[in-house]
């Protein structure tokens, strides 16, 4: 009885944590200092390759994490341009001093094809009335296609029980080399506790 009570909590914690992450950032985080010091130094800014969720027909979300904090944004267009760019602003305010970073571009035509780059300034210090400014770093150019409303079928994979194993994703799509989708859902127990 105790471990699914444990269990629950867990879950329950892991809810709330979730969905505290959907609400807008408003300030810059008061703690980036703690929160860095346990992040090891890496000589690569980029911890994660861009990822893309919530794509509709209009609009998507860019995500990535930095390992020092930075200020962000996305580079994207229409084919192979890249002239426009989108930033994270919550109530008149650029979100900066971050490391998870998450980007909205909205106004998008559905089925087309786009090419972005997530582009970071690193940020050593960040005060009141200064700014010390690092160097900015540039992904690859990657590319997404916005949905088709007309479209009448959709395809995913769905993926779960991965328990922490992230060898598992190189294996699991050689299954389905041949096997076109739309999507892939990450449906659940990602981590092993």
């Amino acid at each position: 009885m105790e471990n699914n009570s444990n269990r629950r909590k867990f879950i329950g914690n892991i809810a709330k944590t979730s969905l505290a992450g959907l609400l807008p950032t408003i300030a810059p985080s008061r703690n980036i200092a703690t929160a860095s010091a346990s992040i090891p130094n890496s000589p690569d800014l980029f911890l994660t390759a861009p990822y893309l969720q919530n794509i509709f027909f209009d609009g998507c979300t860019v995500m990535w994490i930095t390992s020092r904090p930075c200020f962000s944004w996305v580079e994207y267009g229409t084919g192979k341009e890249l002239g426009q760019k989108a930033e994270a602003v919550h109530i008149g305010l650029i979100d900066a001093n971050n490391m998870v970073n998450k980007i909205r571009i909205s106004n998008l035509k559905q089925d087309t094809e786009y090419s972005y780059r997530v582009c970071s300034r690193e940020i050593f210090d960040f005060k009141p009335y200064g700014i010390v400014w690092g160097d900015t770093t540039t992904s690859e150019i990657y590319t997404f296609h916005t949905p088709d409303a007309k479209k009448q079928e959709v395809s995913w994979i769905v993926l779960n029980d991965i328990h922490d194993r992230p060898a598992s994703f190189p294996l699991l799509f050689s299954l389905i080399v041949n096997y076109s989708y739309d999507f892939v859902f990450l449906n659940g127990d990602m981590f092993d506790f």
